[in-house]
């Protein structure tokens, strides 16, 4: 923890039922003595002594929210792709978990698992490249985005299962990402030639999709809280299409510090 310079974070992977509270304690005194800038994993055990909430492999929560006992922070979902075949689907897949997590807050830590001689494989190399230059044109609502200010595009809790226990009926149409001024929606599911949302806050000045190069204003309607956008017949983007929405005075957007910490 000394000998290598700044380190960002230290991932524990500890068998929770074996780590104290007061053990835990002492690792992440330890950690942030020797590199105070350092994050210590969620997975450190002892009742969430750490900086951040980590959810279980391939978890994703339901609802956007602070970790508990925390004040609010990122937290990070581990999703593996070893037997990853880069089809469409998948593709589709793949980003859709990138801008849902980040619209819950999140951080999406991908694990991709080389062959024995340490080659990743070419399926993943295809996924990833495929949602890389999905990044290069949509990345603007994934860098540096905070939470979505709505949720009810999340979904919904659903009637309870044989067993009485809760159930959530999971929506995927679109997702909502935010940054100080401006509201991504990023559509997975293209509505037609009419976009509308419903709880806005602030008044829109312009809509425009990140996919087209001149950013040409769409035809954009408010009424009070309920703005409805004009869009193409067709998704200009087969994976998903980011709608801009620029406002001003917006309380939706994070504030510019928790932004930078991102």
């Amino acid at each position: 923890m000394s000998n290598y310079g700044p380190v960002a974070v230290v991932w524990f992977d500890t068998p929770l039922k074996v780590m104290s509270e007061e053990r835990a304690g002492r690792l992440e005194k330890l950690v942030h003595e020797l590199q105070p800038n350092c994050l210590v994993s969620g997975r450190l055990g002892g009742k969430f002594q750490s900086d951040y909430a980590s959810e279980g492999d391939n978890k994703i929560p339901n609802l956007s929210g602070p970790a508990p006992g925390k004040r609010p922070r990122r937290s990070t979902t581990r999703g593996a792709s070893r037997s990853t075949i880069a089809t469409g689907k998948n593709r589709r897949t793949w980003s859709f978990k990138l801008v849902d997590i980040v619209s819950k807050g999140g951080n999406y830590l991908l694990n991709v698992g080389p062959d024995g001689e340490g080659v990743i494989p070419q399926p993943s190399q295809d996924m990833l490249r495929a949602v890389g230059r999905w990044l290069k044109v949509n990345g603007e609502a994934v860098y540096g985005a905070g939470r979505s200010p709505f949720g009810i595009e999340f979904g919904a809790a659903g009637a309870p299962d044989a067993k009485g226990k809760s159930t959530f009926q999971a929506r995927q149409d679109w997702r909502c990402t935010a940054k100080p001024g401006s509201l991504f929606f990023t559509l997975f599911t293209w509505p037609g030639e009419k976009f509308t949302v419903t709880g806005l806050k602030g008044k829109a000045t312009k809509a425009y999709l990140l996919a087209d190069p001149d950013r040409k204003p769409l035809v954009l309607a408010q009424d009070g809280a309920r703005l409805t956008v004009t869009l193409p017949a067709t998704a200009p983007d087969p994976l998903a299409s980011v709608l801009c929405v620029e406002l001003t005075s917006s309380p939706h957007a994070p504030r510019e510090a928790d932004v930078a910490a991102l």
